[in-house]
């Protein structure tokens, strides 16, 4: 996130300027429409576009023009694919804080590391909970105005003391030499409690 400029508000689509909405709950709104099964791809493109440029463009676009933007809208706006990010995301596209990855490595293990740690909409009282304690901050309140990038800014900050940091080095953990078996138990127990 580049502080130098302001946060991006407009999408130009073929010389026409739309009012780009990218509150961090329509963005999950989006994201949560892409992985629903039971919508087809078209619905799903014209749903997107609507919700973050605010007008139909399915009647000025073709399919293929819609899929287009989308996918450039998902590049430049949402996915943060920059690598001068240094976001490291799971396979679920949920960013990764830096302390998890770090101690991640350092207790790597030949356990399955293709399991997300965590769902962005599951944990979503975690992280609600952790923003108000953190930042004073109620995501309920700031639907519609808090800009996507400053969601992530903020979520891959939370300090270790908040519930969701408490949650991934639960999910993050794995056993070592130095750990009691009672330890170990009451850790896989935790686990299993959090398990997505």
């Amino acid at each position: 996130m580049d502080i130098s400029r302001k946060l991006p508000d407009t999408y130009i689509v073929v010389d026409q300027v739309y009012t780009l909405n990218l509150a961090y709950n329509v963005v999950l709104k989006v994201l949560e429409l892409m992985r629903d099964k039971d919508l087809d791809d078209l619905s799903k493109l014209r749903t997107a576009l609507f919700l973050l440029l605010g007008d139909d463009v399915s009647k000025s676009l073709s399919i293929e023009e819609m899929d287009a933007v989308c996918e450039d809208l998902f590049e430049q706006f949402i996915a943060f694919d920059n690598e001068d990010e240094q976001v490291v995301r799971d396979i679920k596209g949920n960013i990764i804080p830096k302390e998890i990855i770090e101690k991640s490595k350092a207790q790597s293990d030949e356990e399955d590391d293709d399991q997300p740690l965590y769902d962005i909409m599951k944990d979503g009282e975690y992280i609600y909970a952790s923003f108000l304690q953190a930042y004073g901050i109620d995501l309920f309140e700031e639907q519609g105005k808090l800009h996507w990038y400053k969601f992530n800014a903020l979520l891959v900050s939370l300090p270790s003391d908040t519930k969701f940091m408490e949650v991934l080095r639960i999910r993050a953990w794995k056993p070592s030499k130095g750990d009691s078996s009672e330890y170990k138990k009451q850790m896989r127990k935790q686990q299993e409690i959090y398990r997505l």
